[in-house]
């Protein structure tokens, strides 16, 4: 097998500024308006997020009787200082089966007798929810990933 030597030249193109203005999404086009690229990474206040039915990870922790589990999101928090959890309702499951032997959803938030739910941001677009159960989890060993299956809503403030 042979190859031939080639030269390679330098083709670089300059571009055409009378067509800046027509580029797709104000890439190049240079009355961009910073506004609404921040918009379309960072939330602001009174920003919402929420999901439809999704699994999220985590685990067990403090003697069973603490879950925390992470939520990845679509935008930065550079800007928020606290979020409100409106809506988390799920299913938890985990190594042995449902946690609790409870399969329906459930509605952590009213159920304020048995869980308190407490939100840490833990990086630039990643929080961790963390319910604590005024008793011990069930059918589930300290220590073990665990899943909820549901319904998540957050405000940004």
């Amino acid at each position: 097998m042979s190859y031939e030597k080639q030269e390679w030249t330098n083709n670089i193109s300059t571009v055409d500024e009378t067509k800046m203005n027509h580029i797709e999404d104000g890439i190049y086009d240079n009355s961009i308006d910073i506004e609404a690229l921040y918009n379309k990474v960072l939330y602001k206040v009174n920003d919402t997020f929420s999901t439809s039915y999704t699994a999220f990870t985590g685990f067990v922790s403090n003697n069973t009787t603490e879950i925390q589990f992470s939520v990845v999101l679509p935008k930065r928090l550079d800007n928020i200082t606290t979020i409100t959890i409106t809506d988390l309702r799920g299913t938890l499951r985990g190594d042995k089966g449902y946690l609790n032997s409870d399969s329906t959803v459930h509605d952590f938030l009213t159920d304020t007798s048995n869980y308190t739910i407490t939100y840490a941001k833990k990086s630039e677009n990643m929080i961790v929810i963390i319910m604590n159960k005024s008793t011990a989890f069930t059918n589930v060993d300290n220590n073990t990933p665990v899943s909820i299956a549901g319904y998540i809503g957050l405000t940004f403030n």
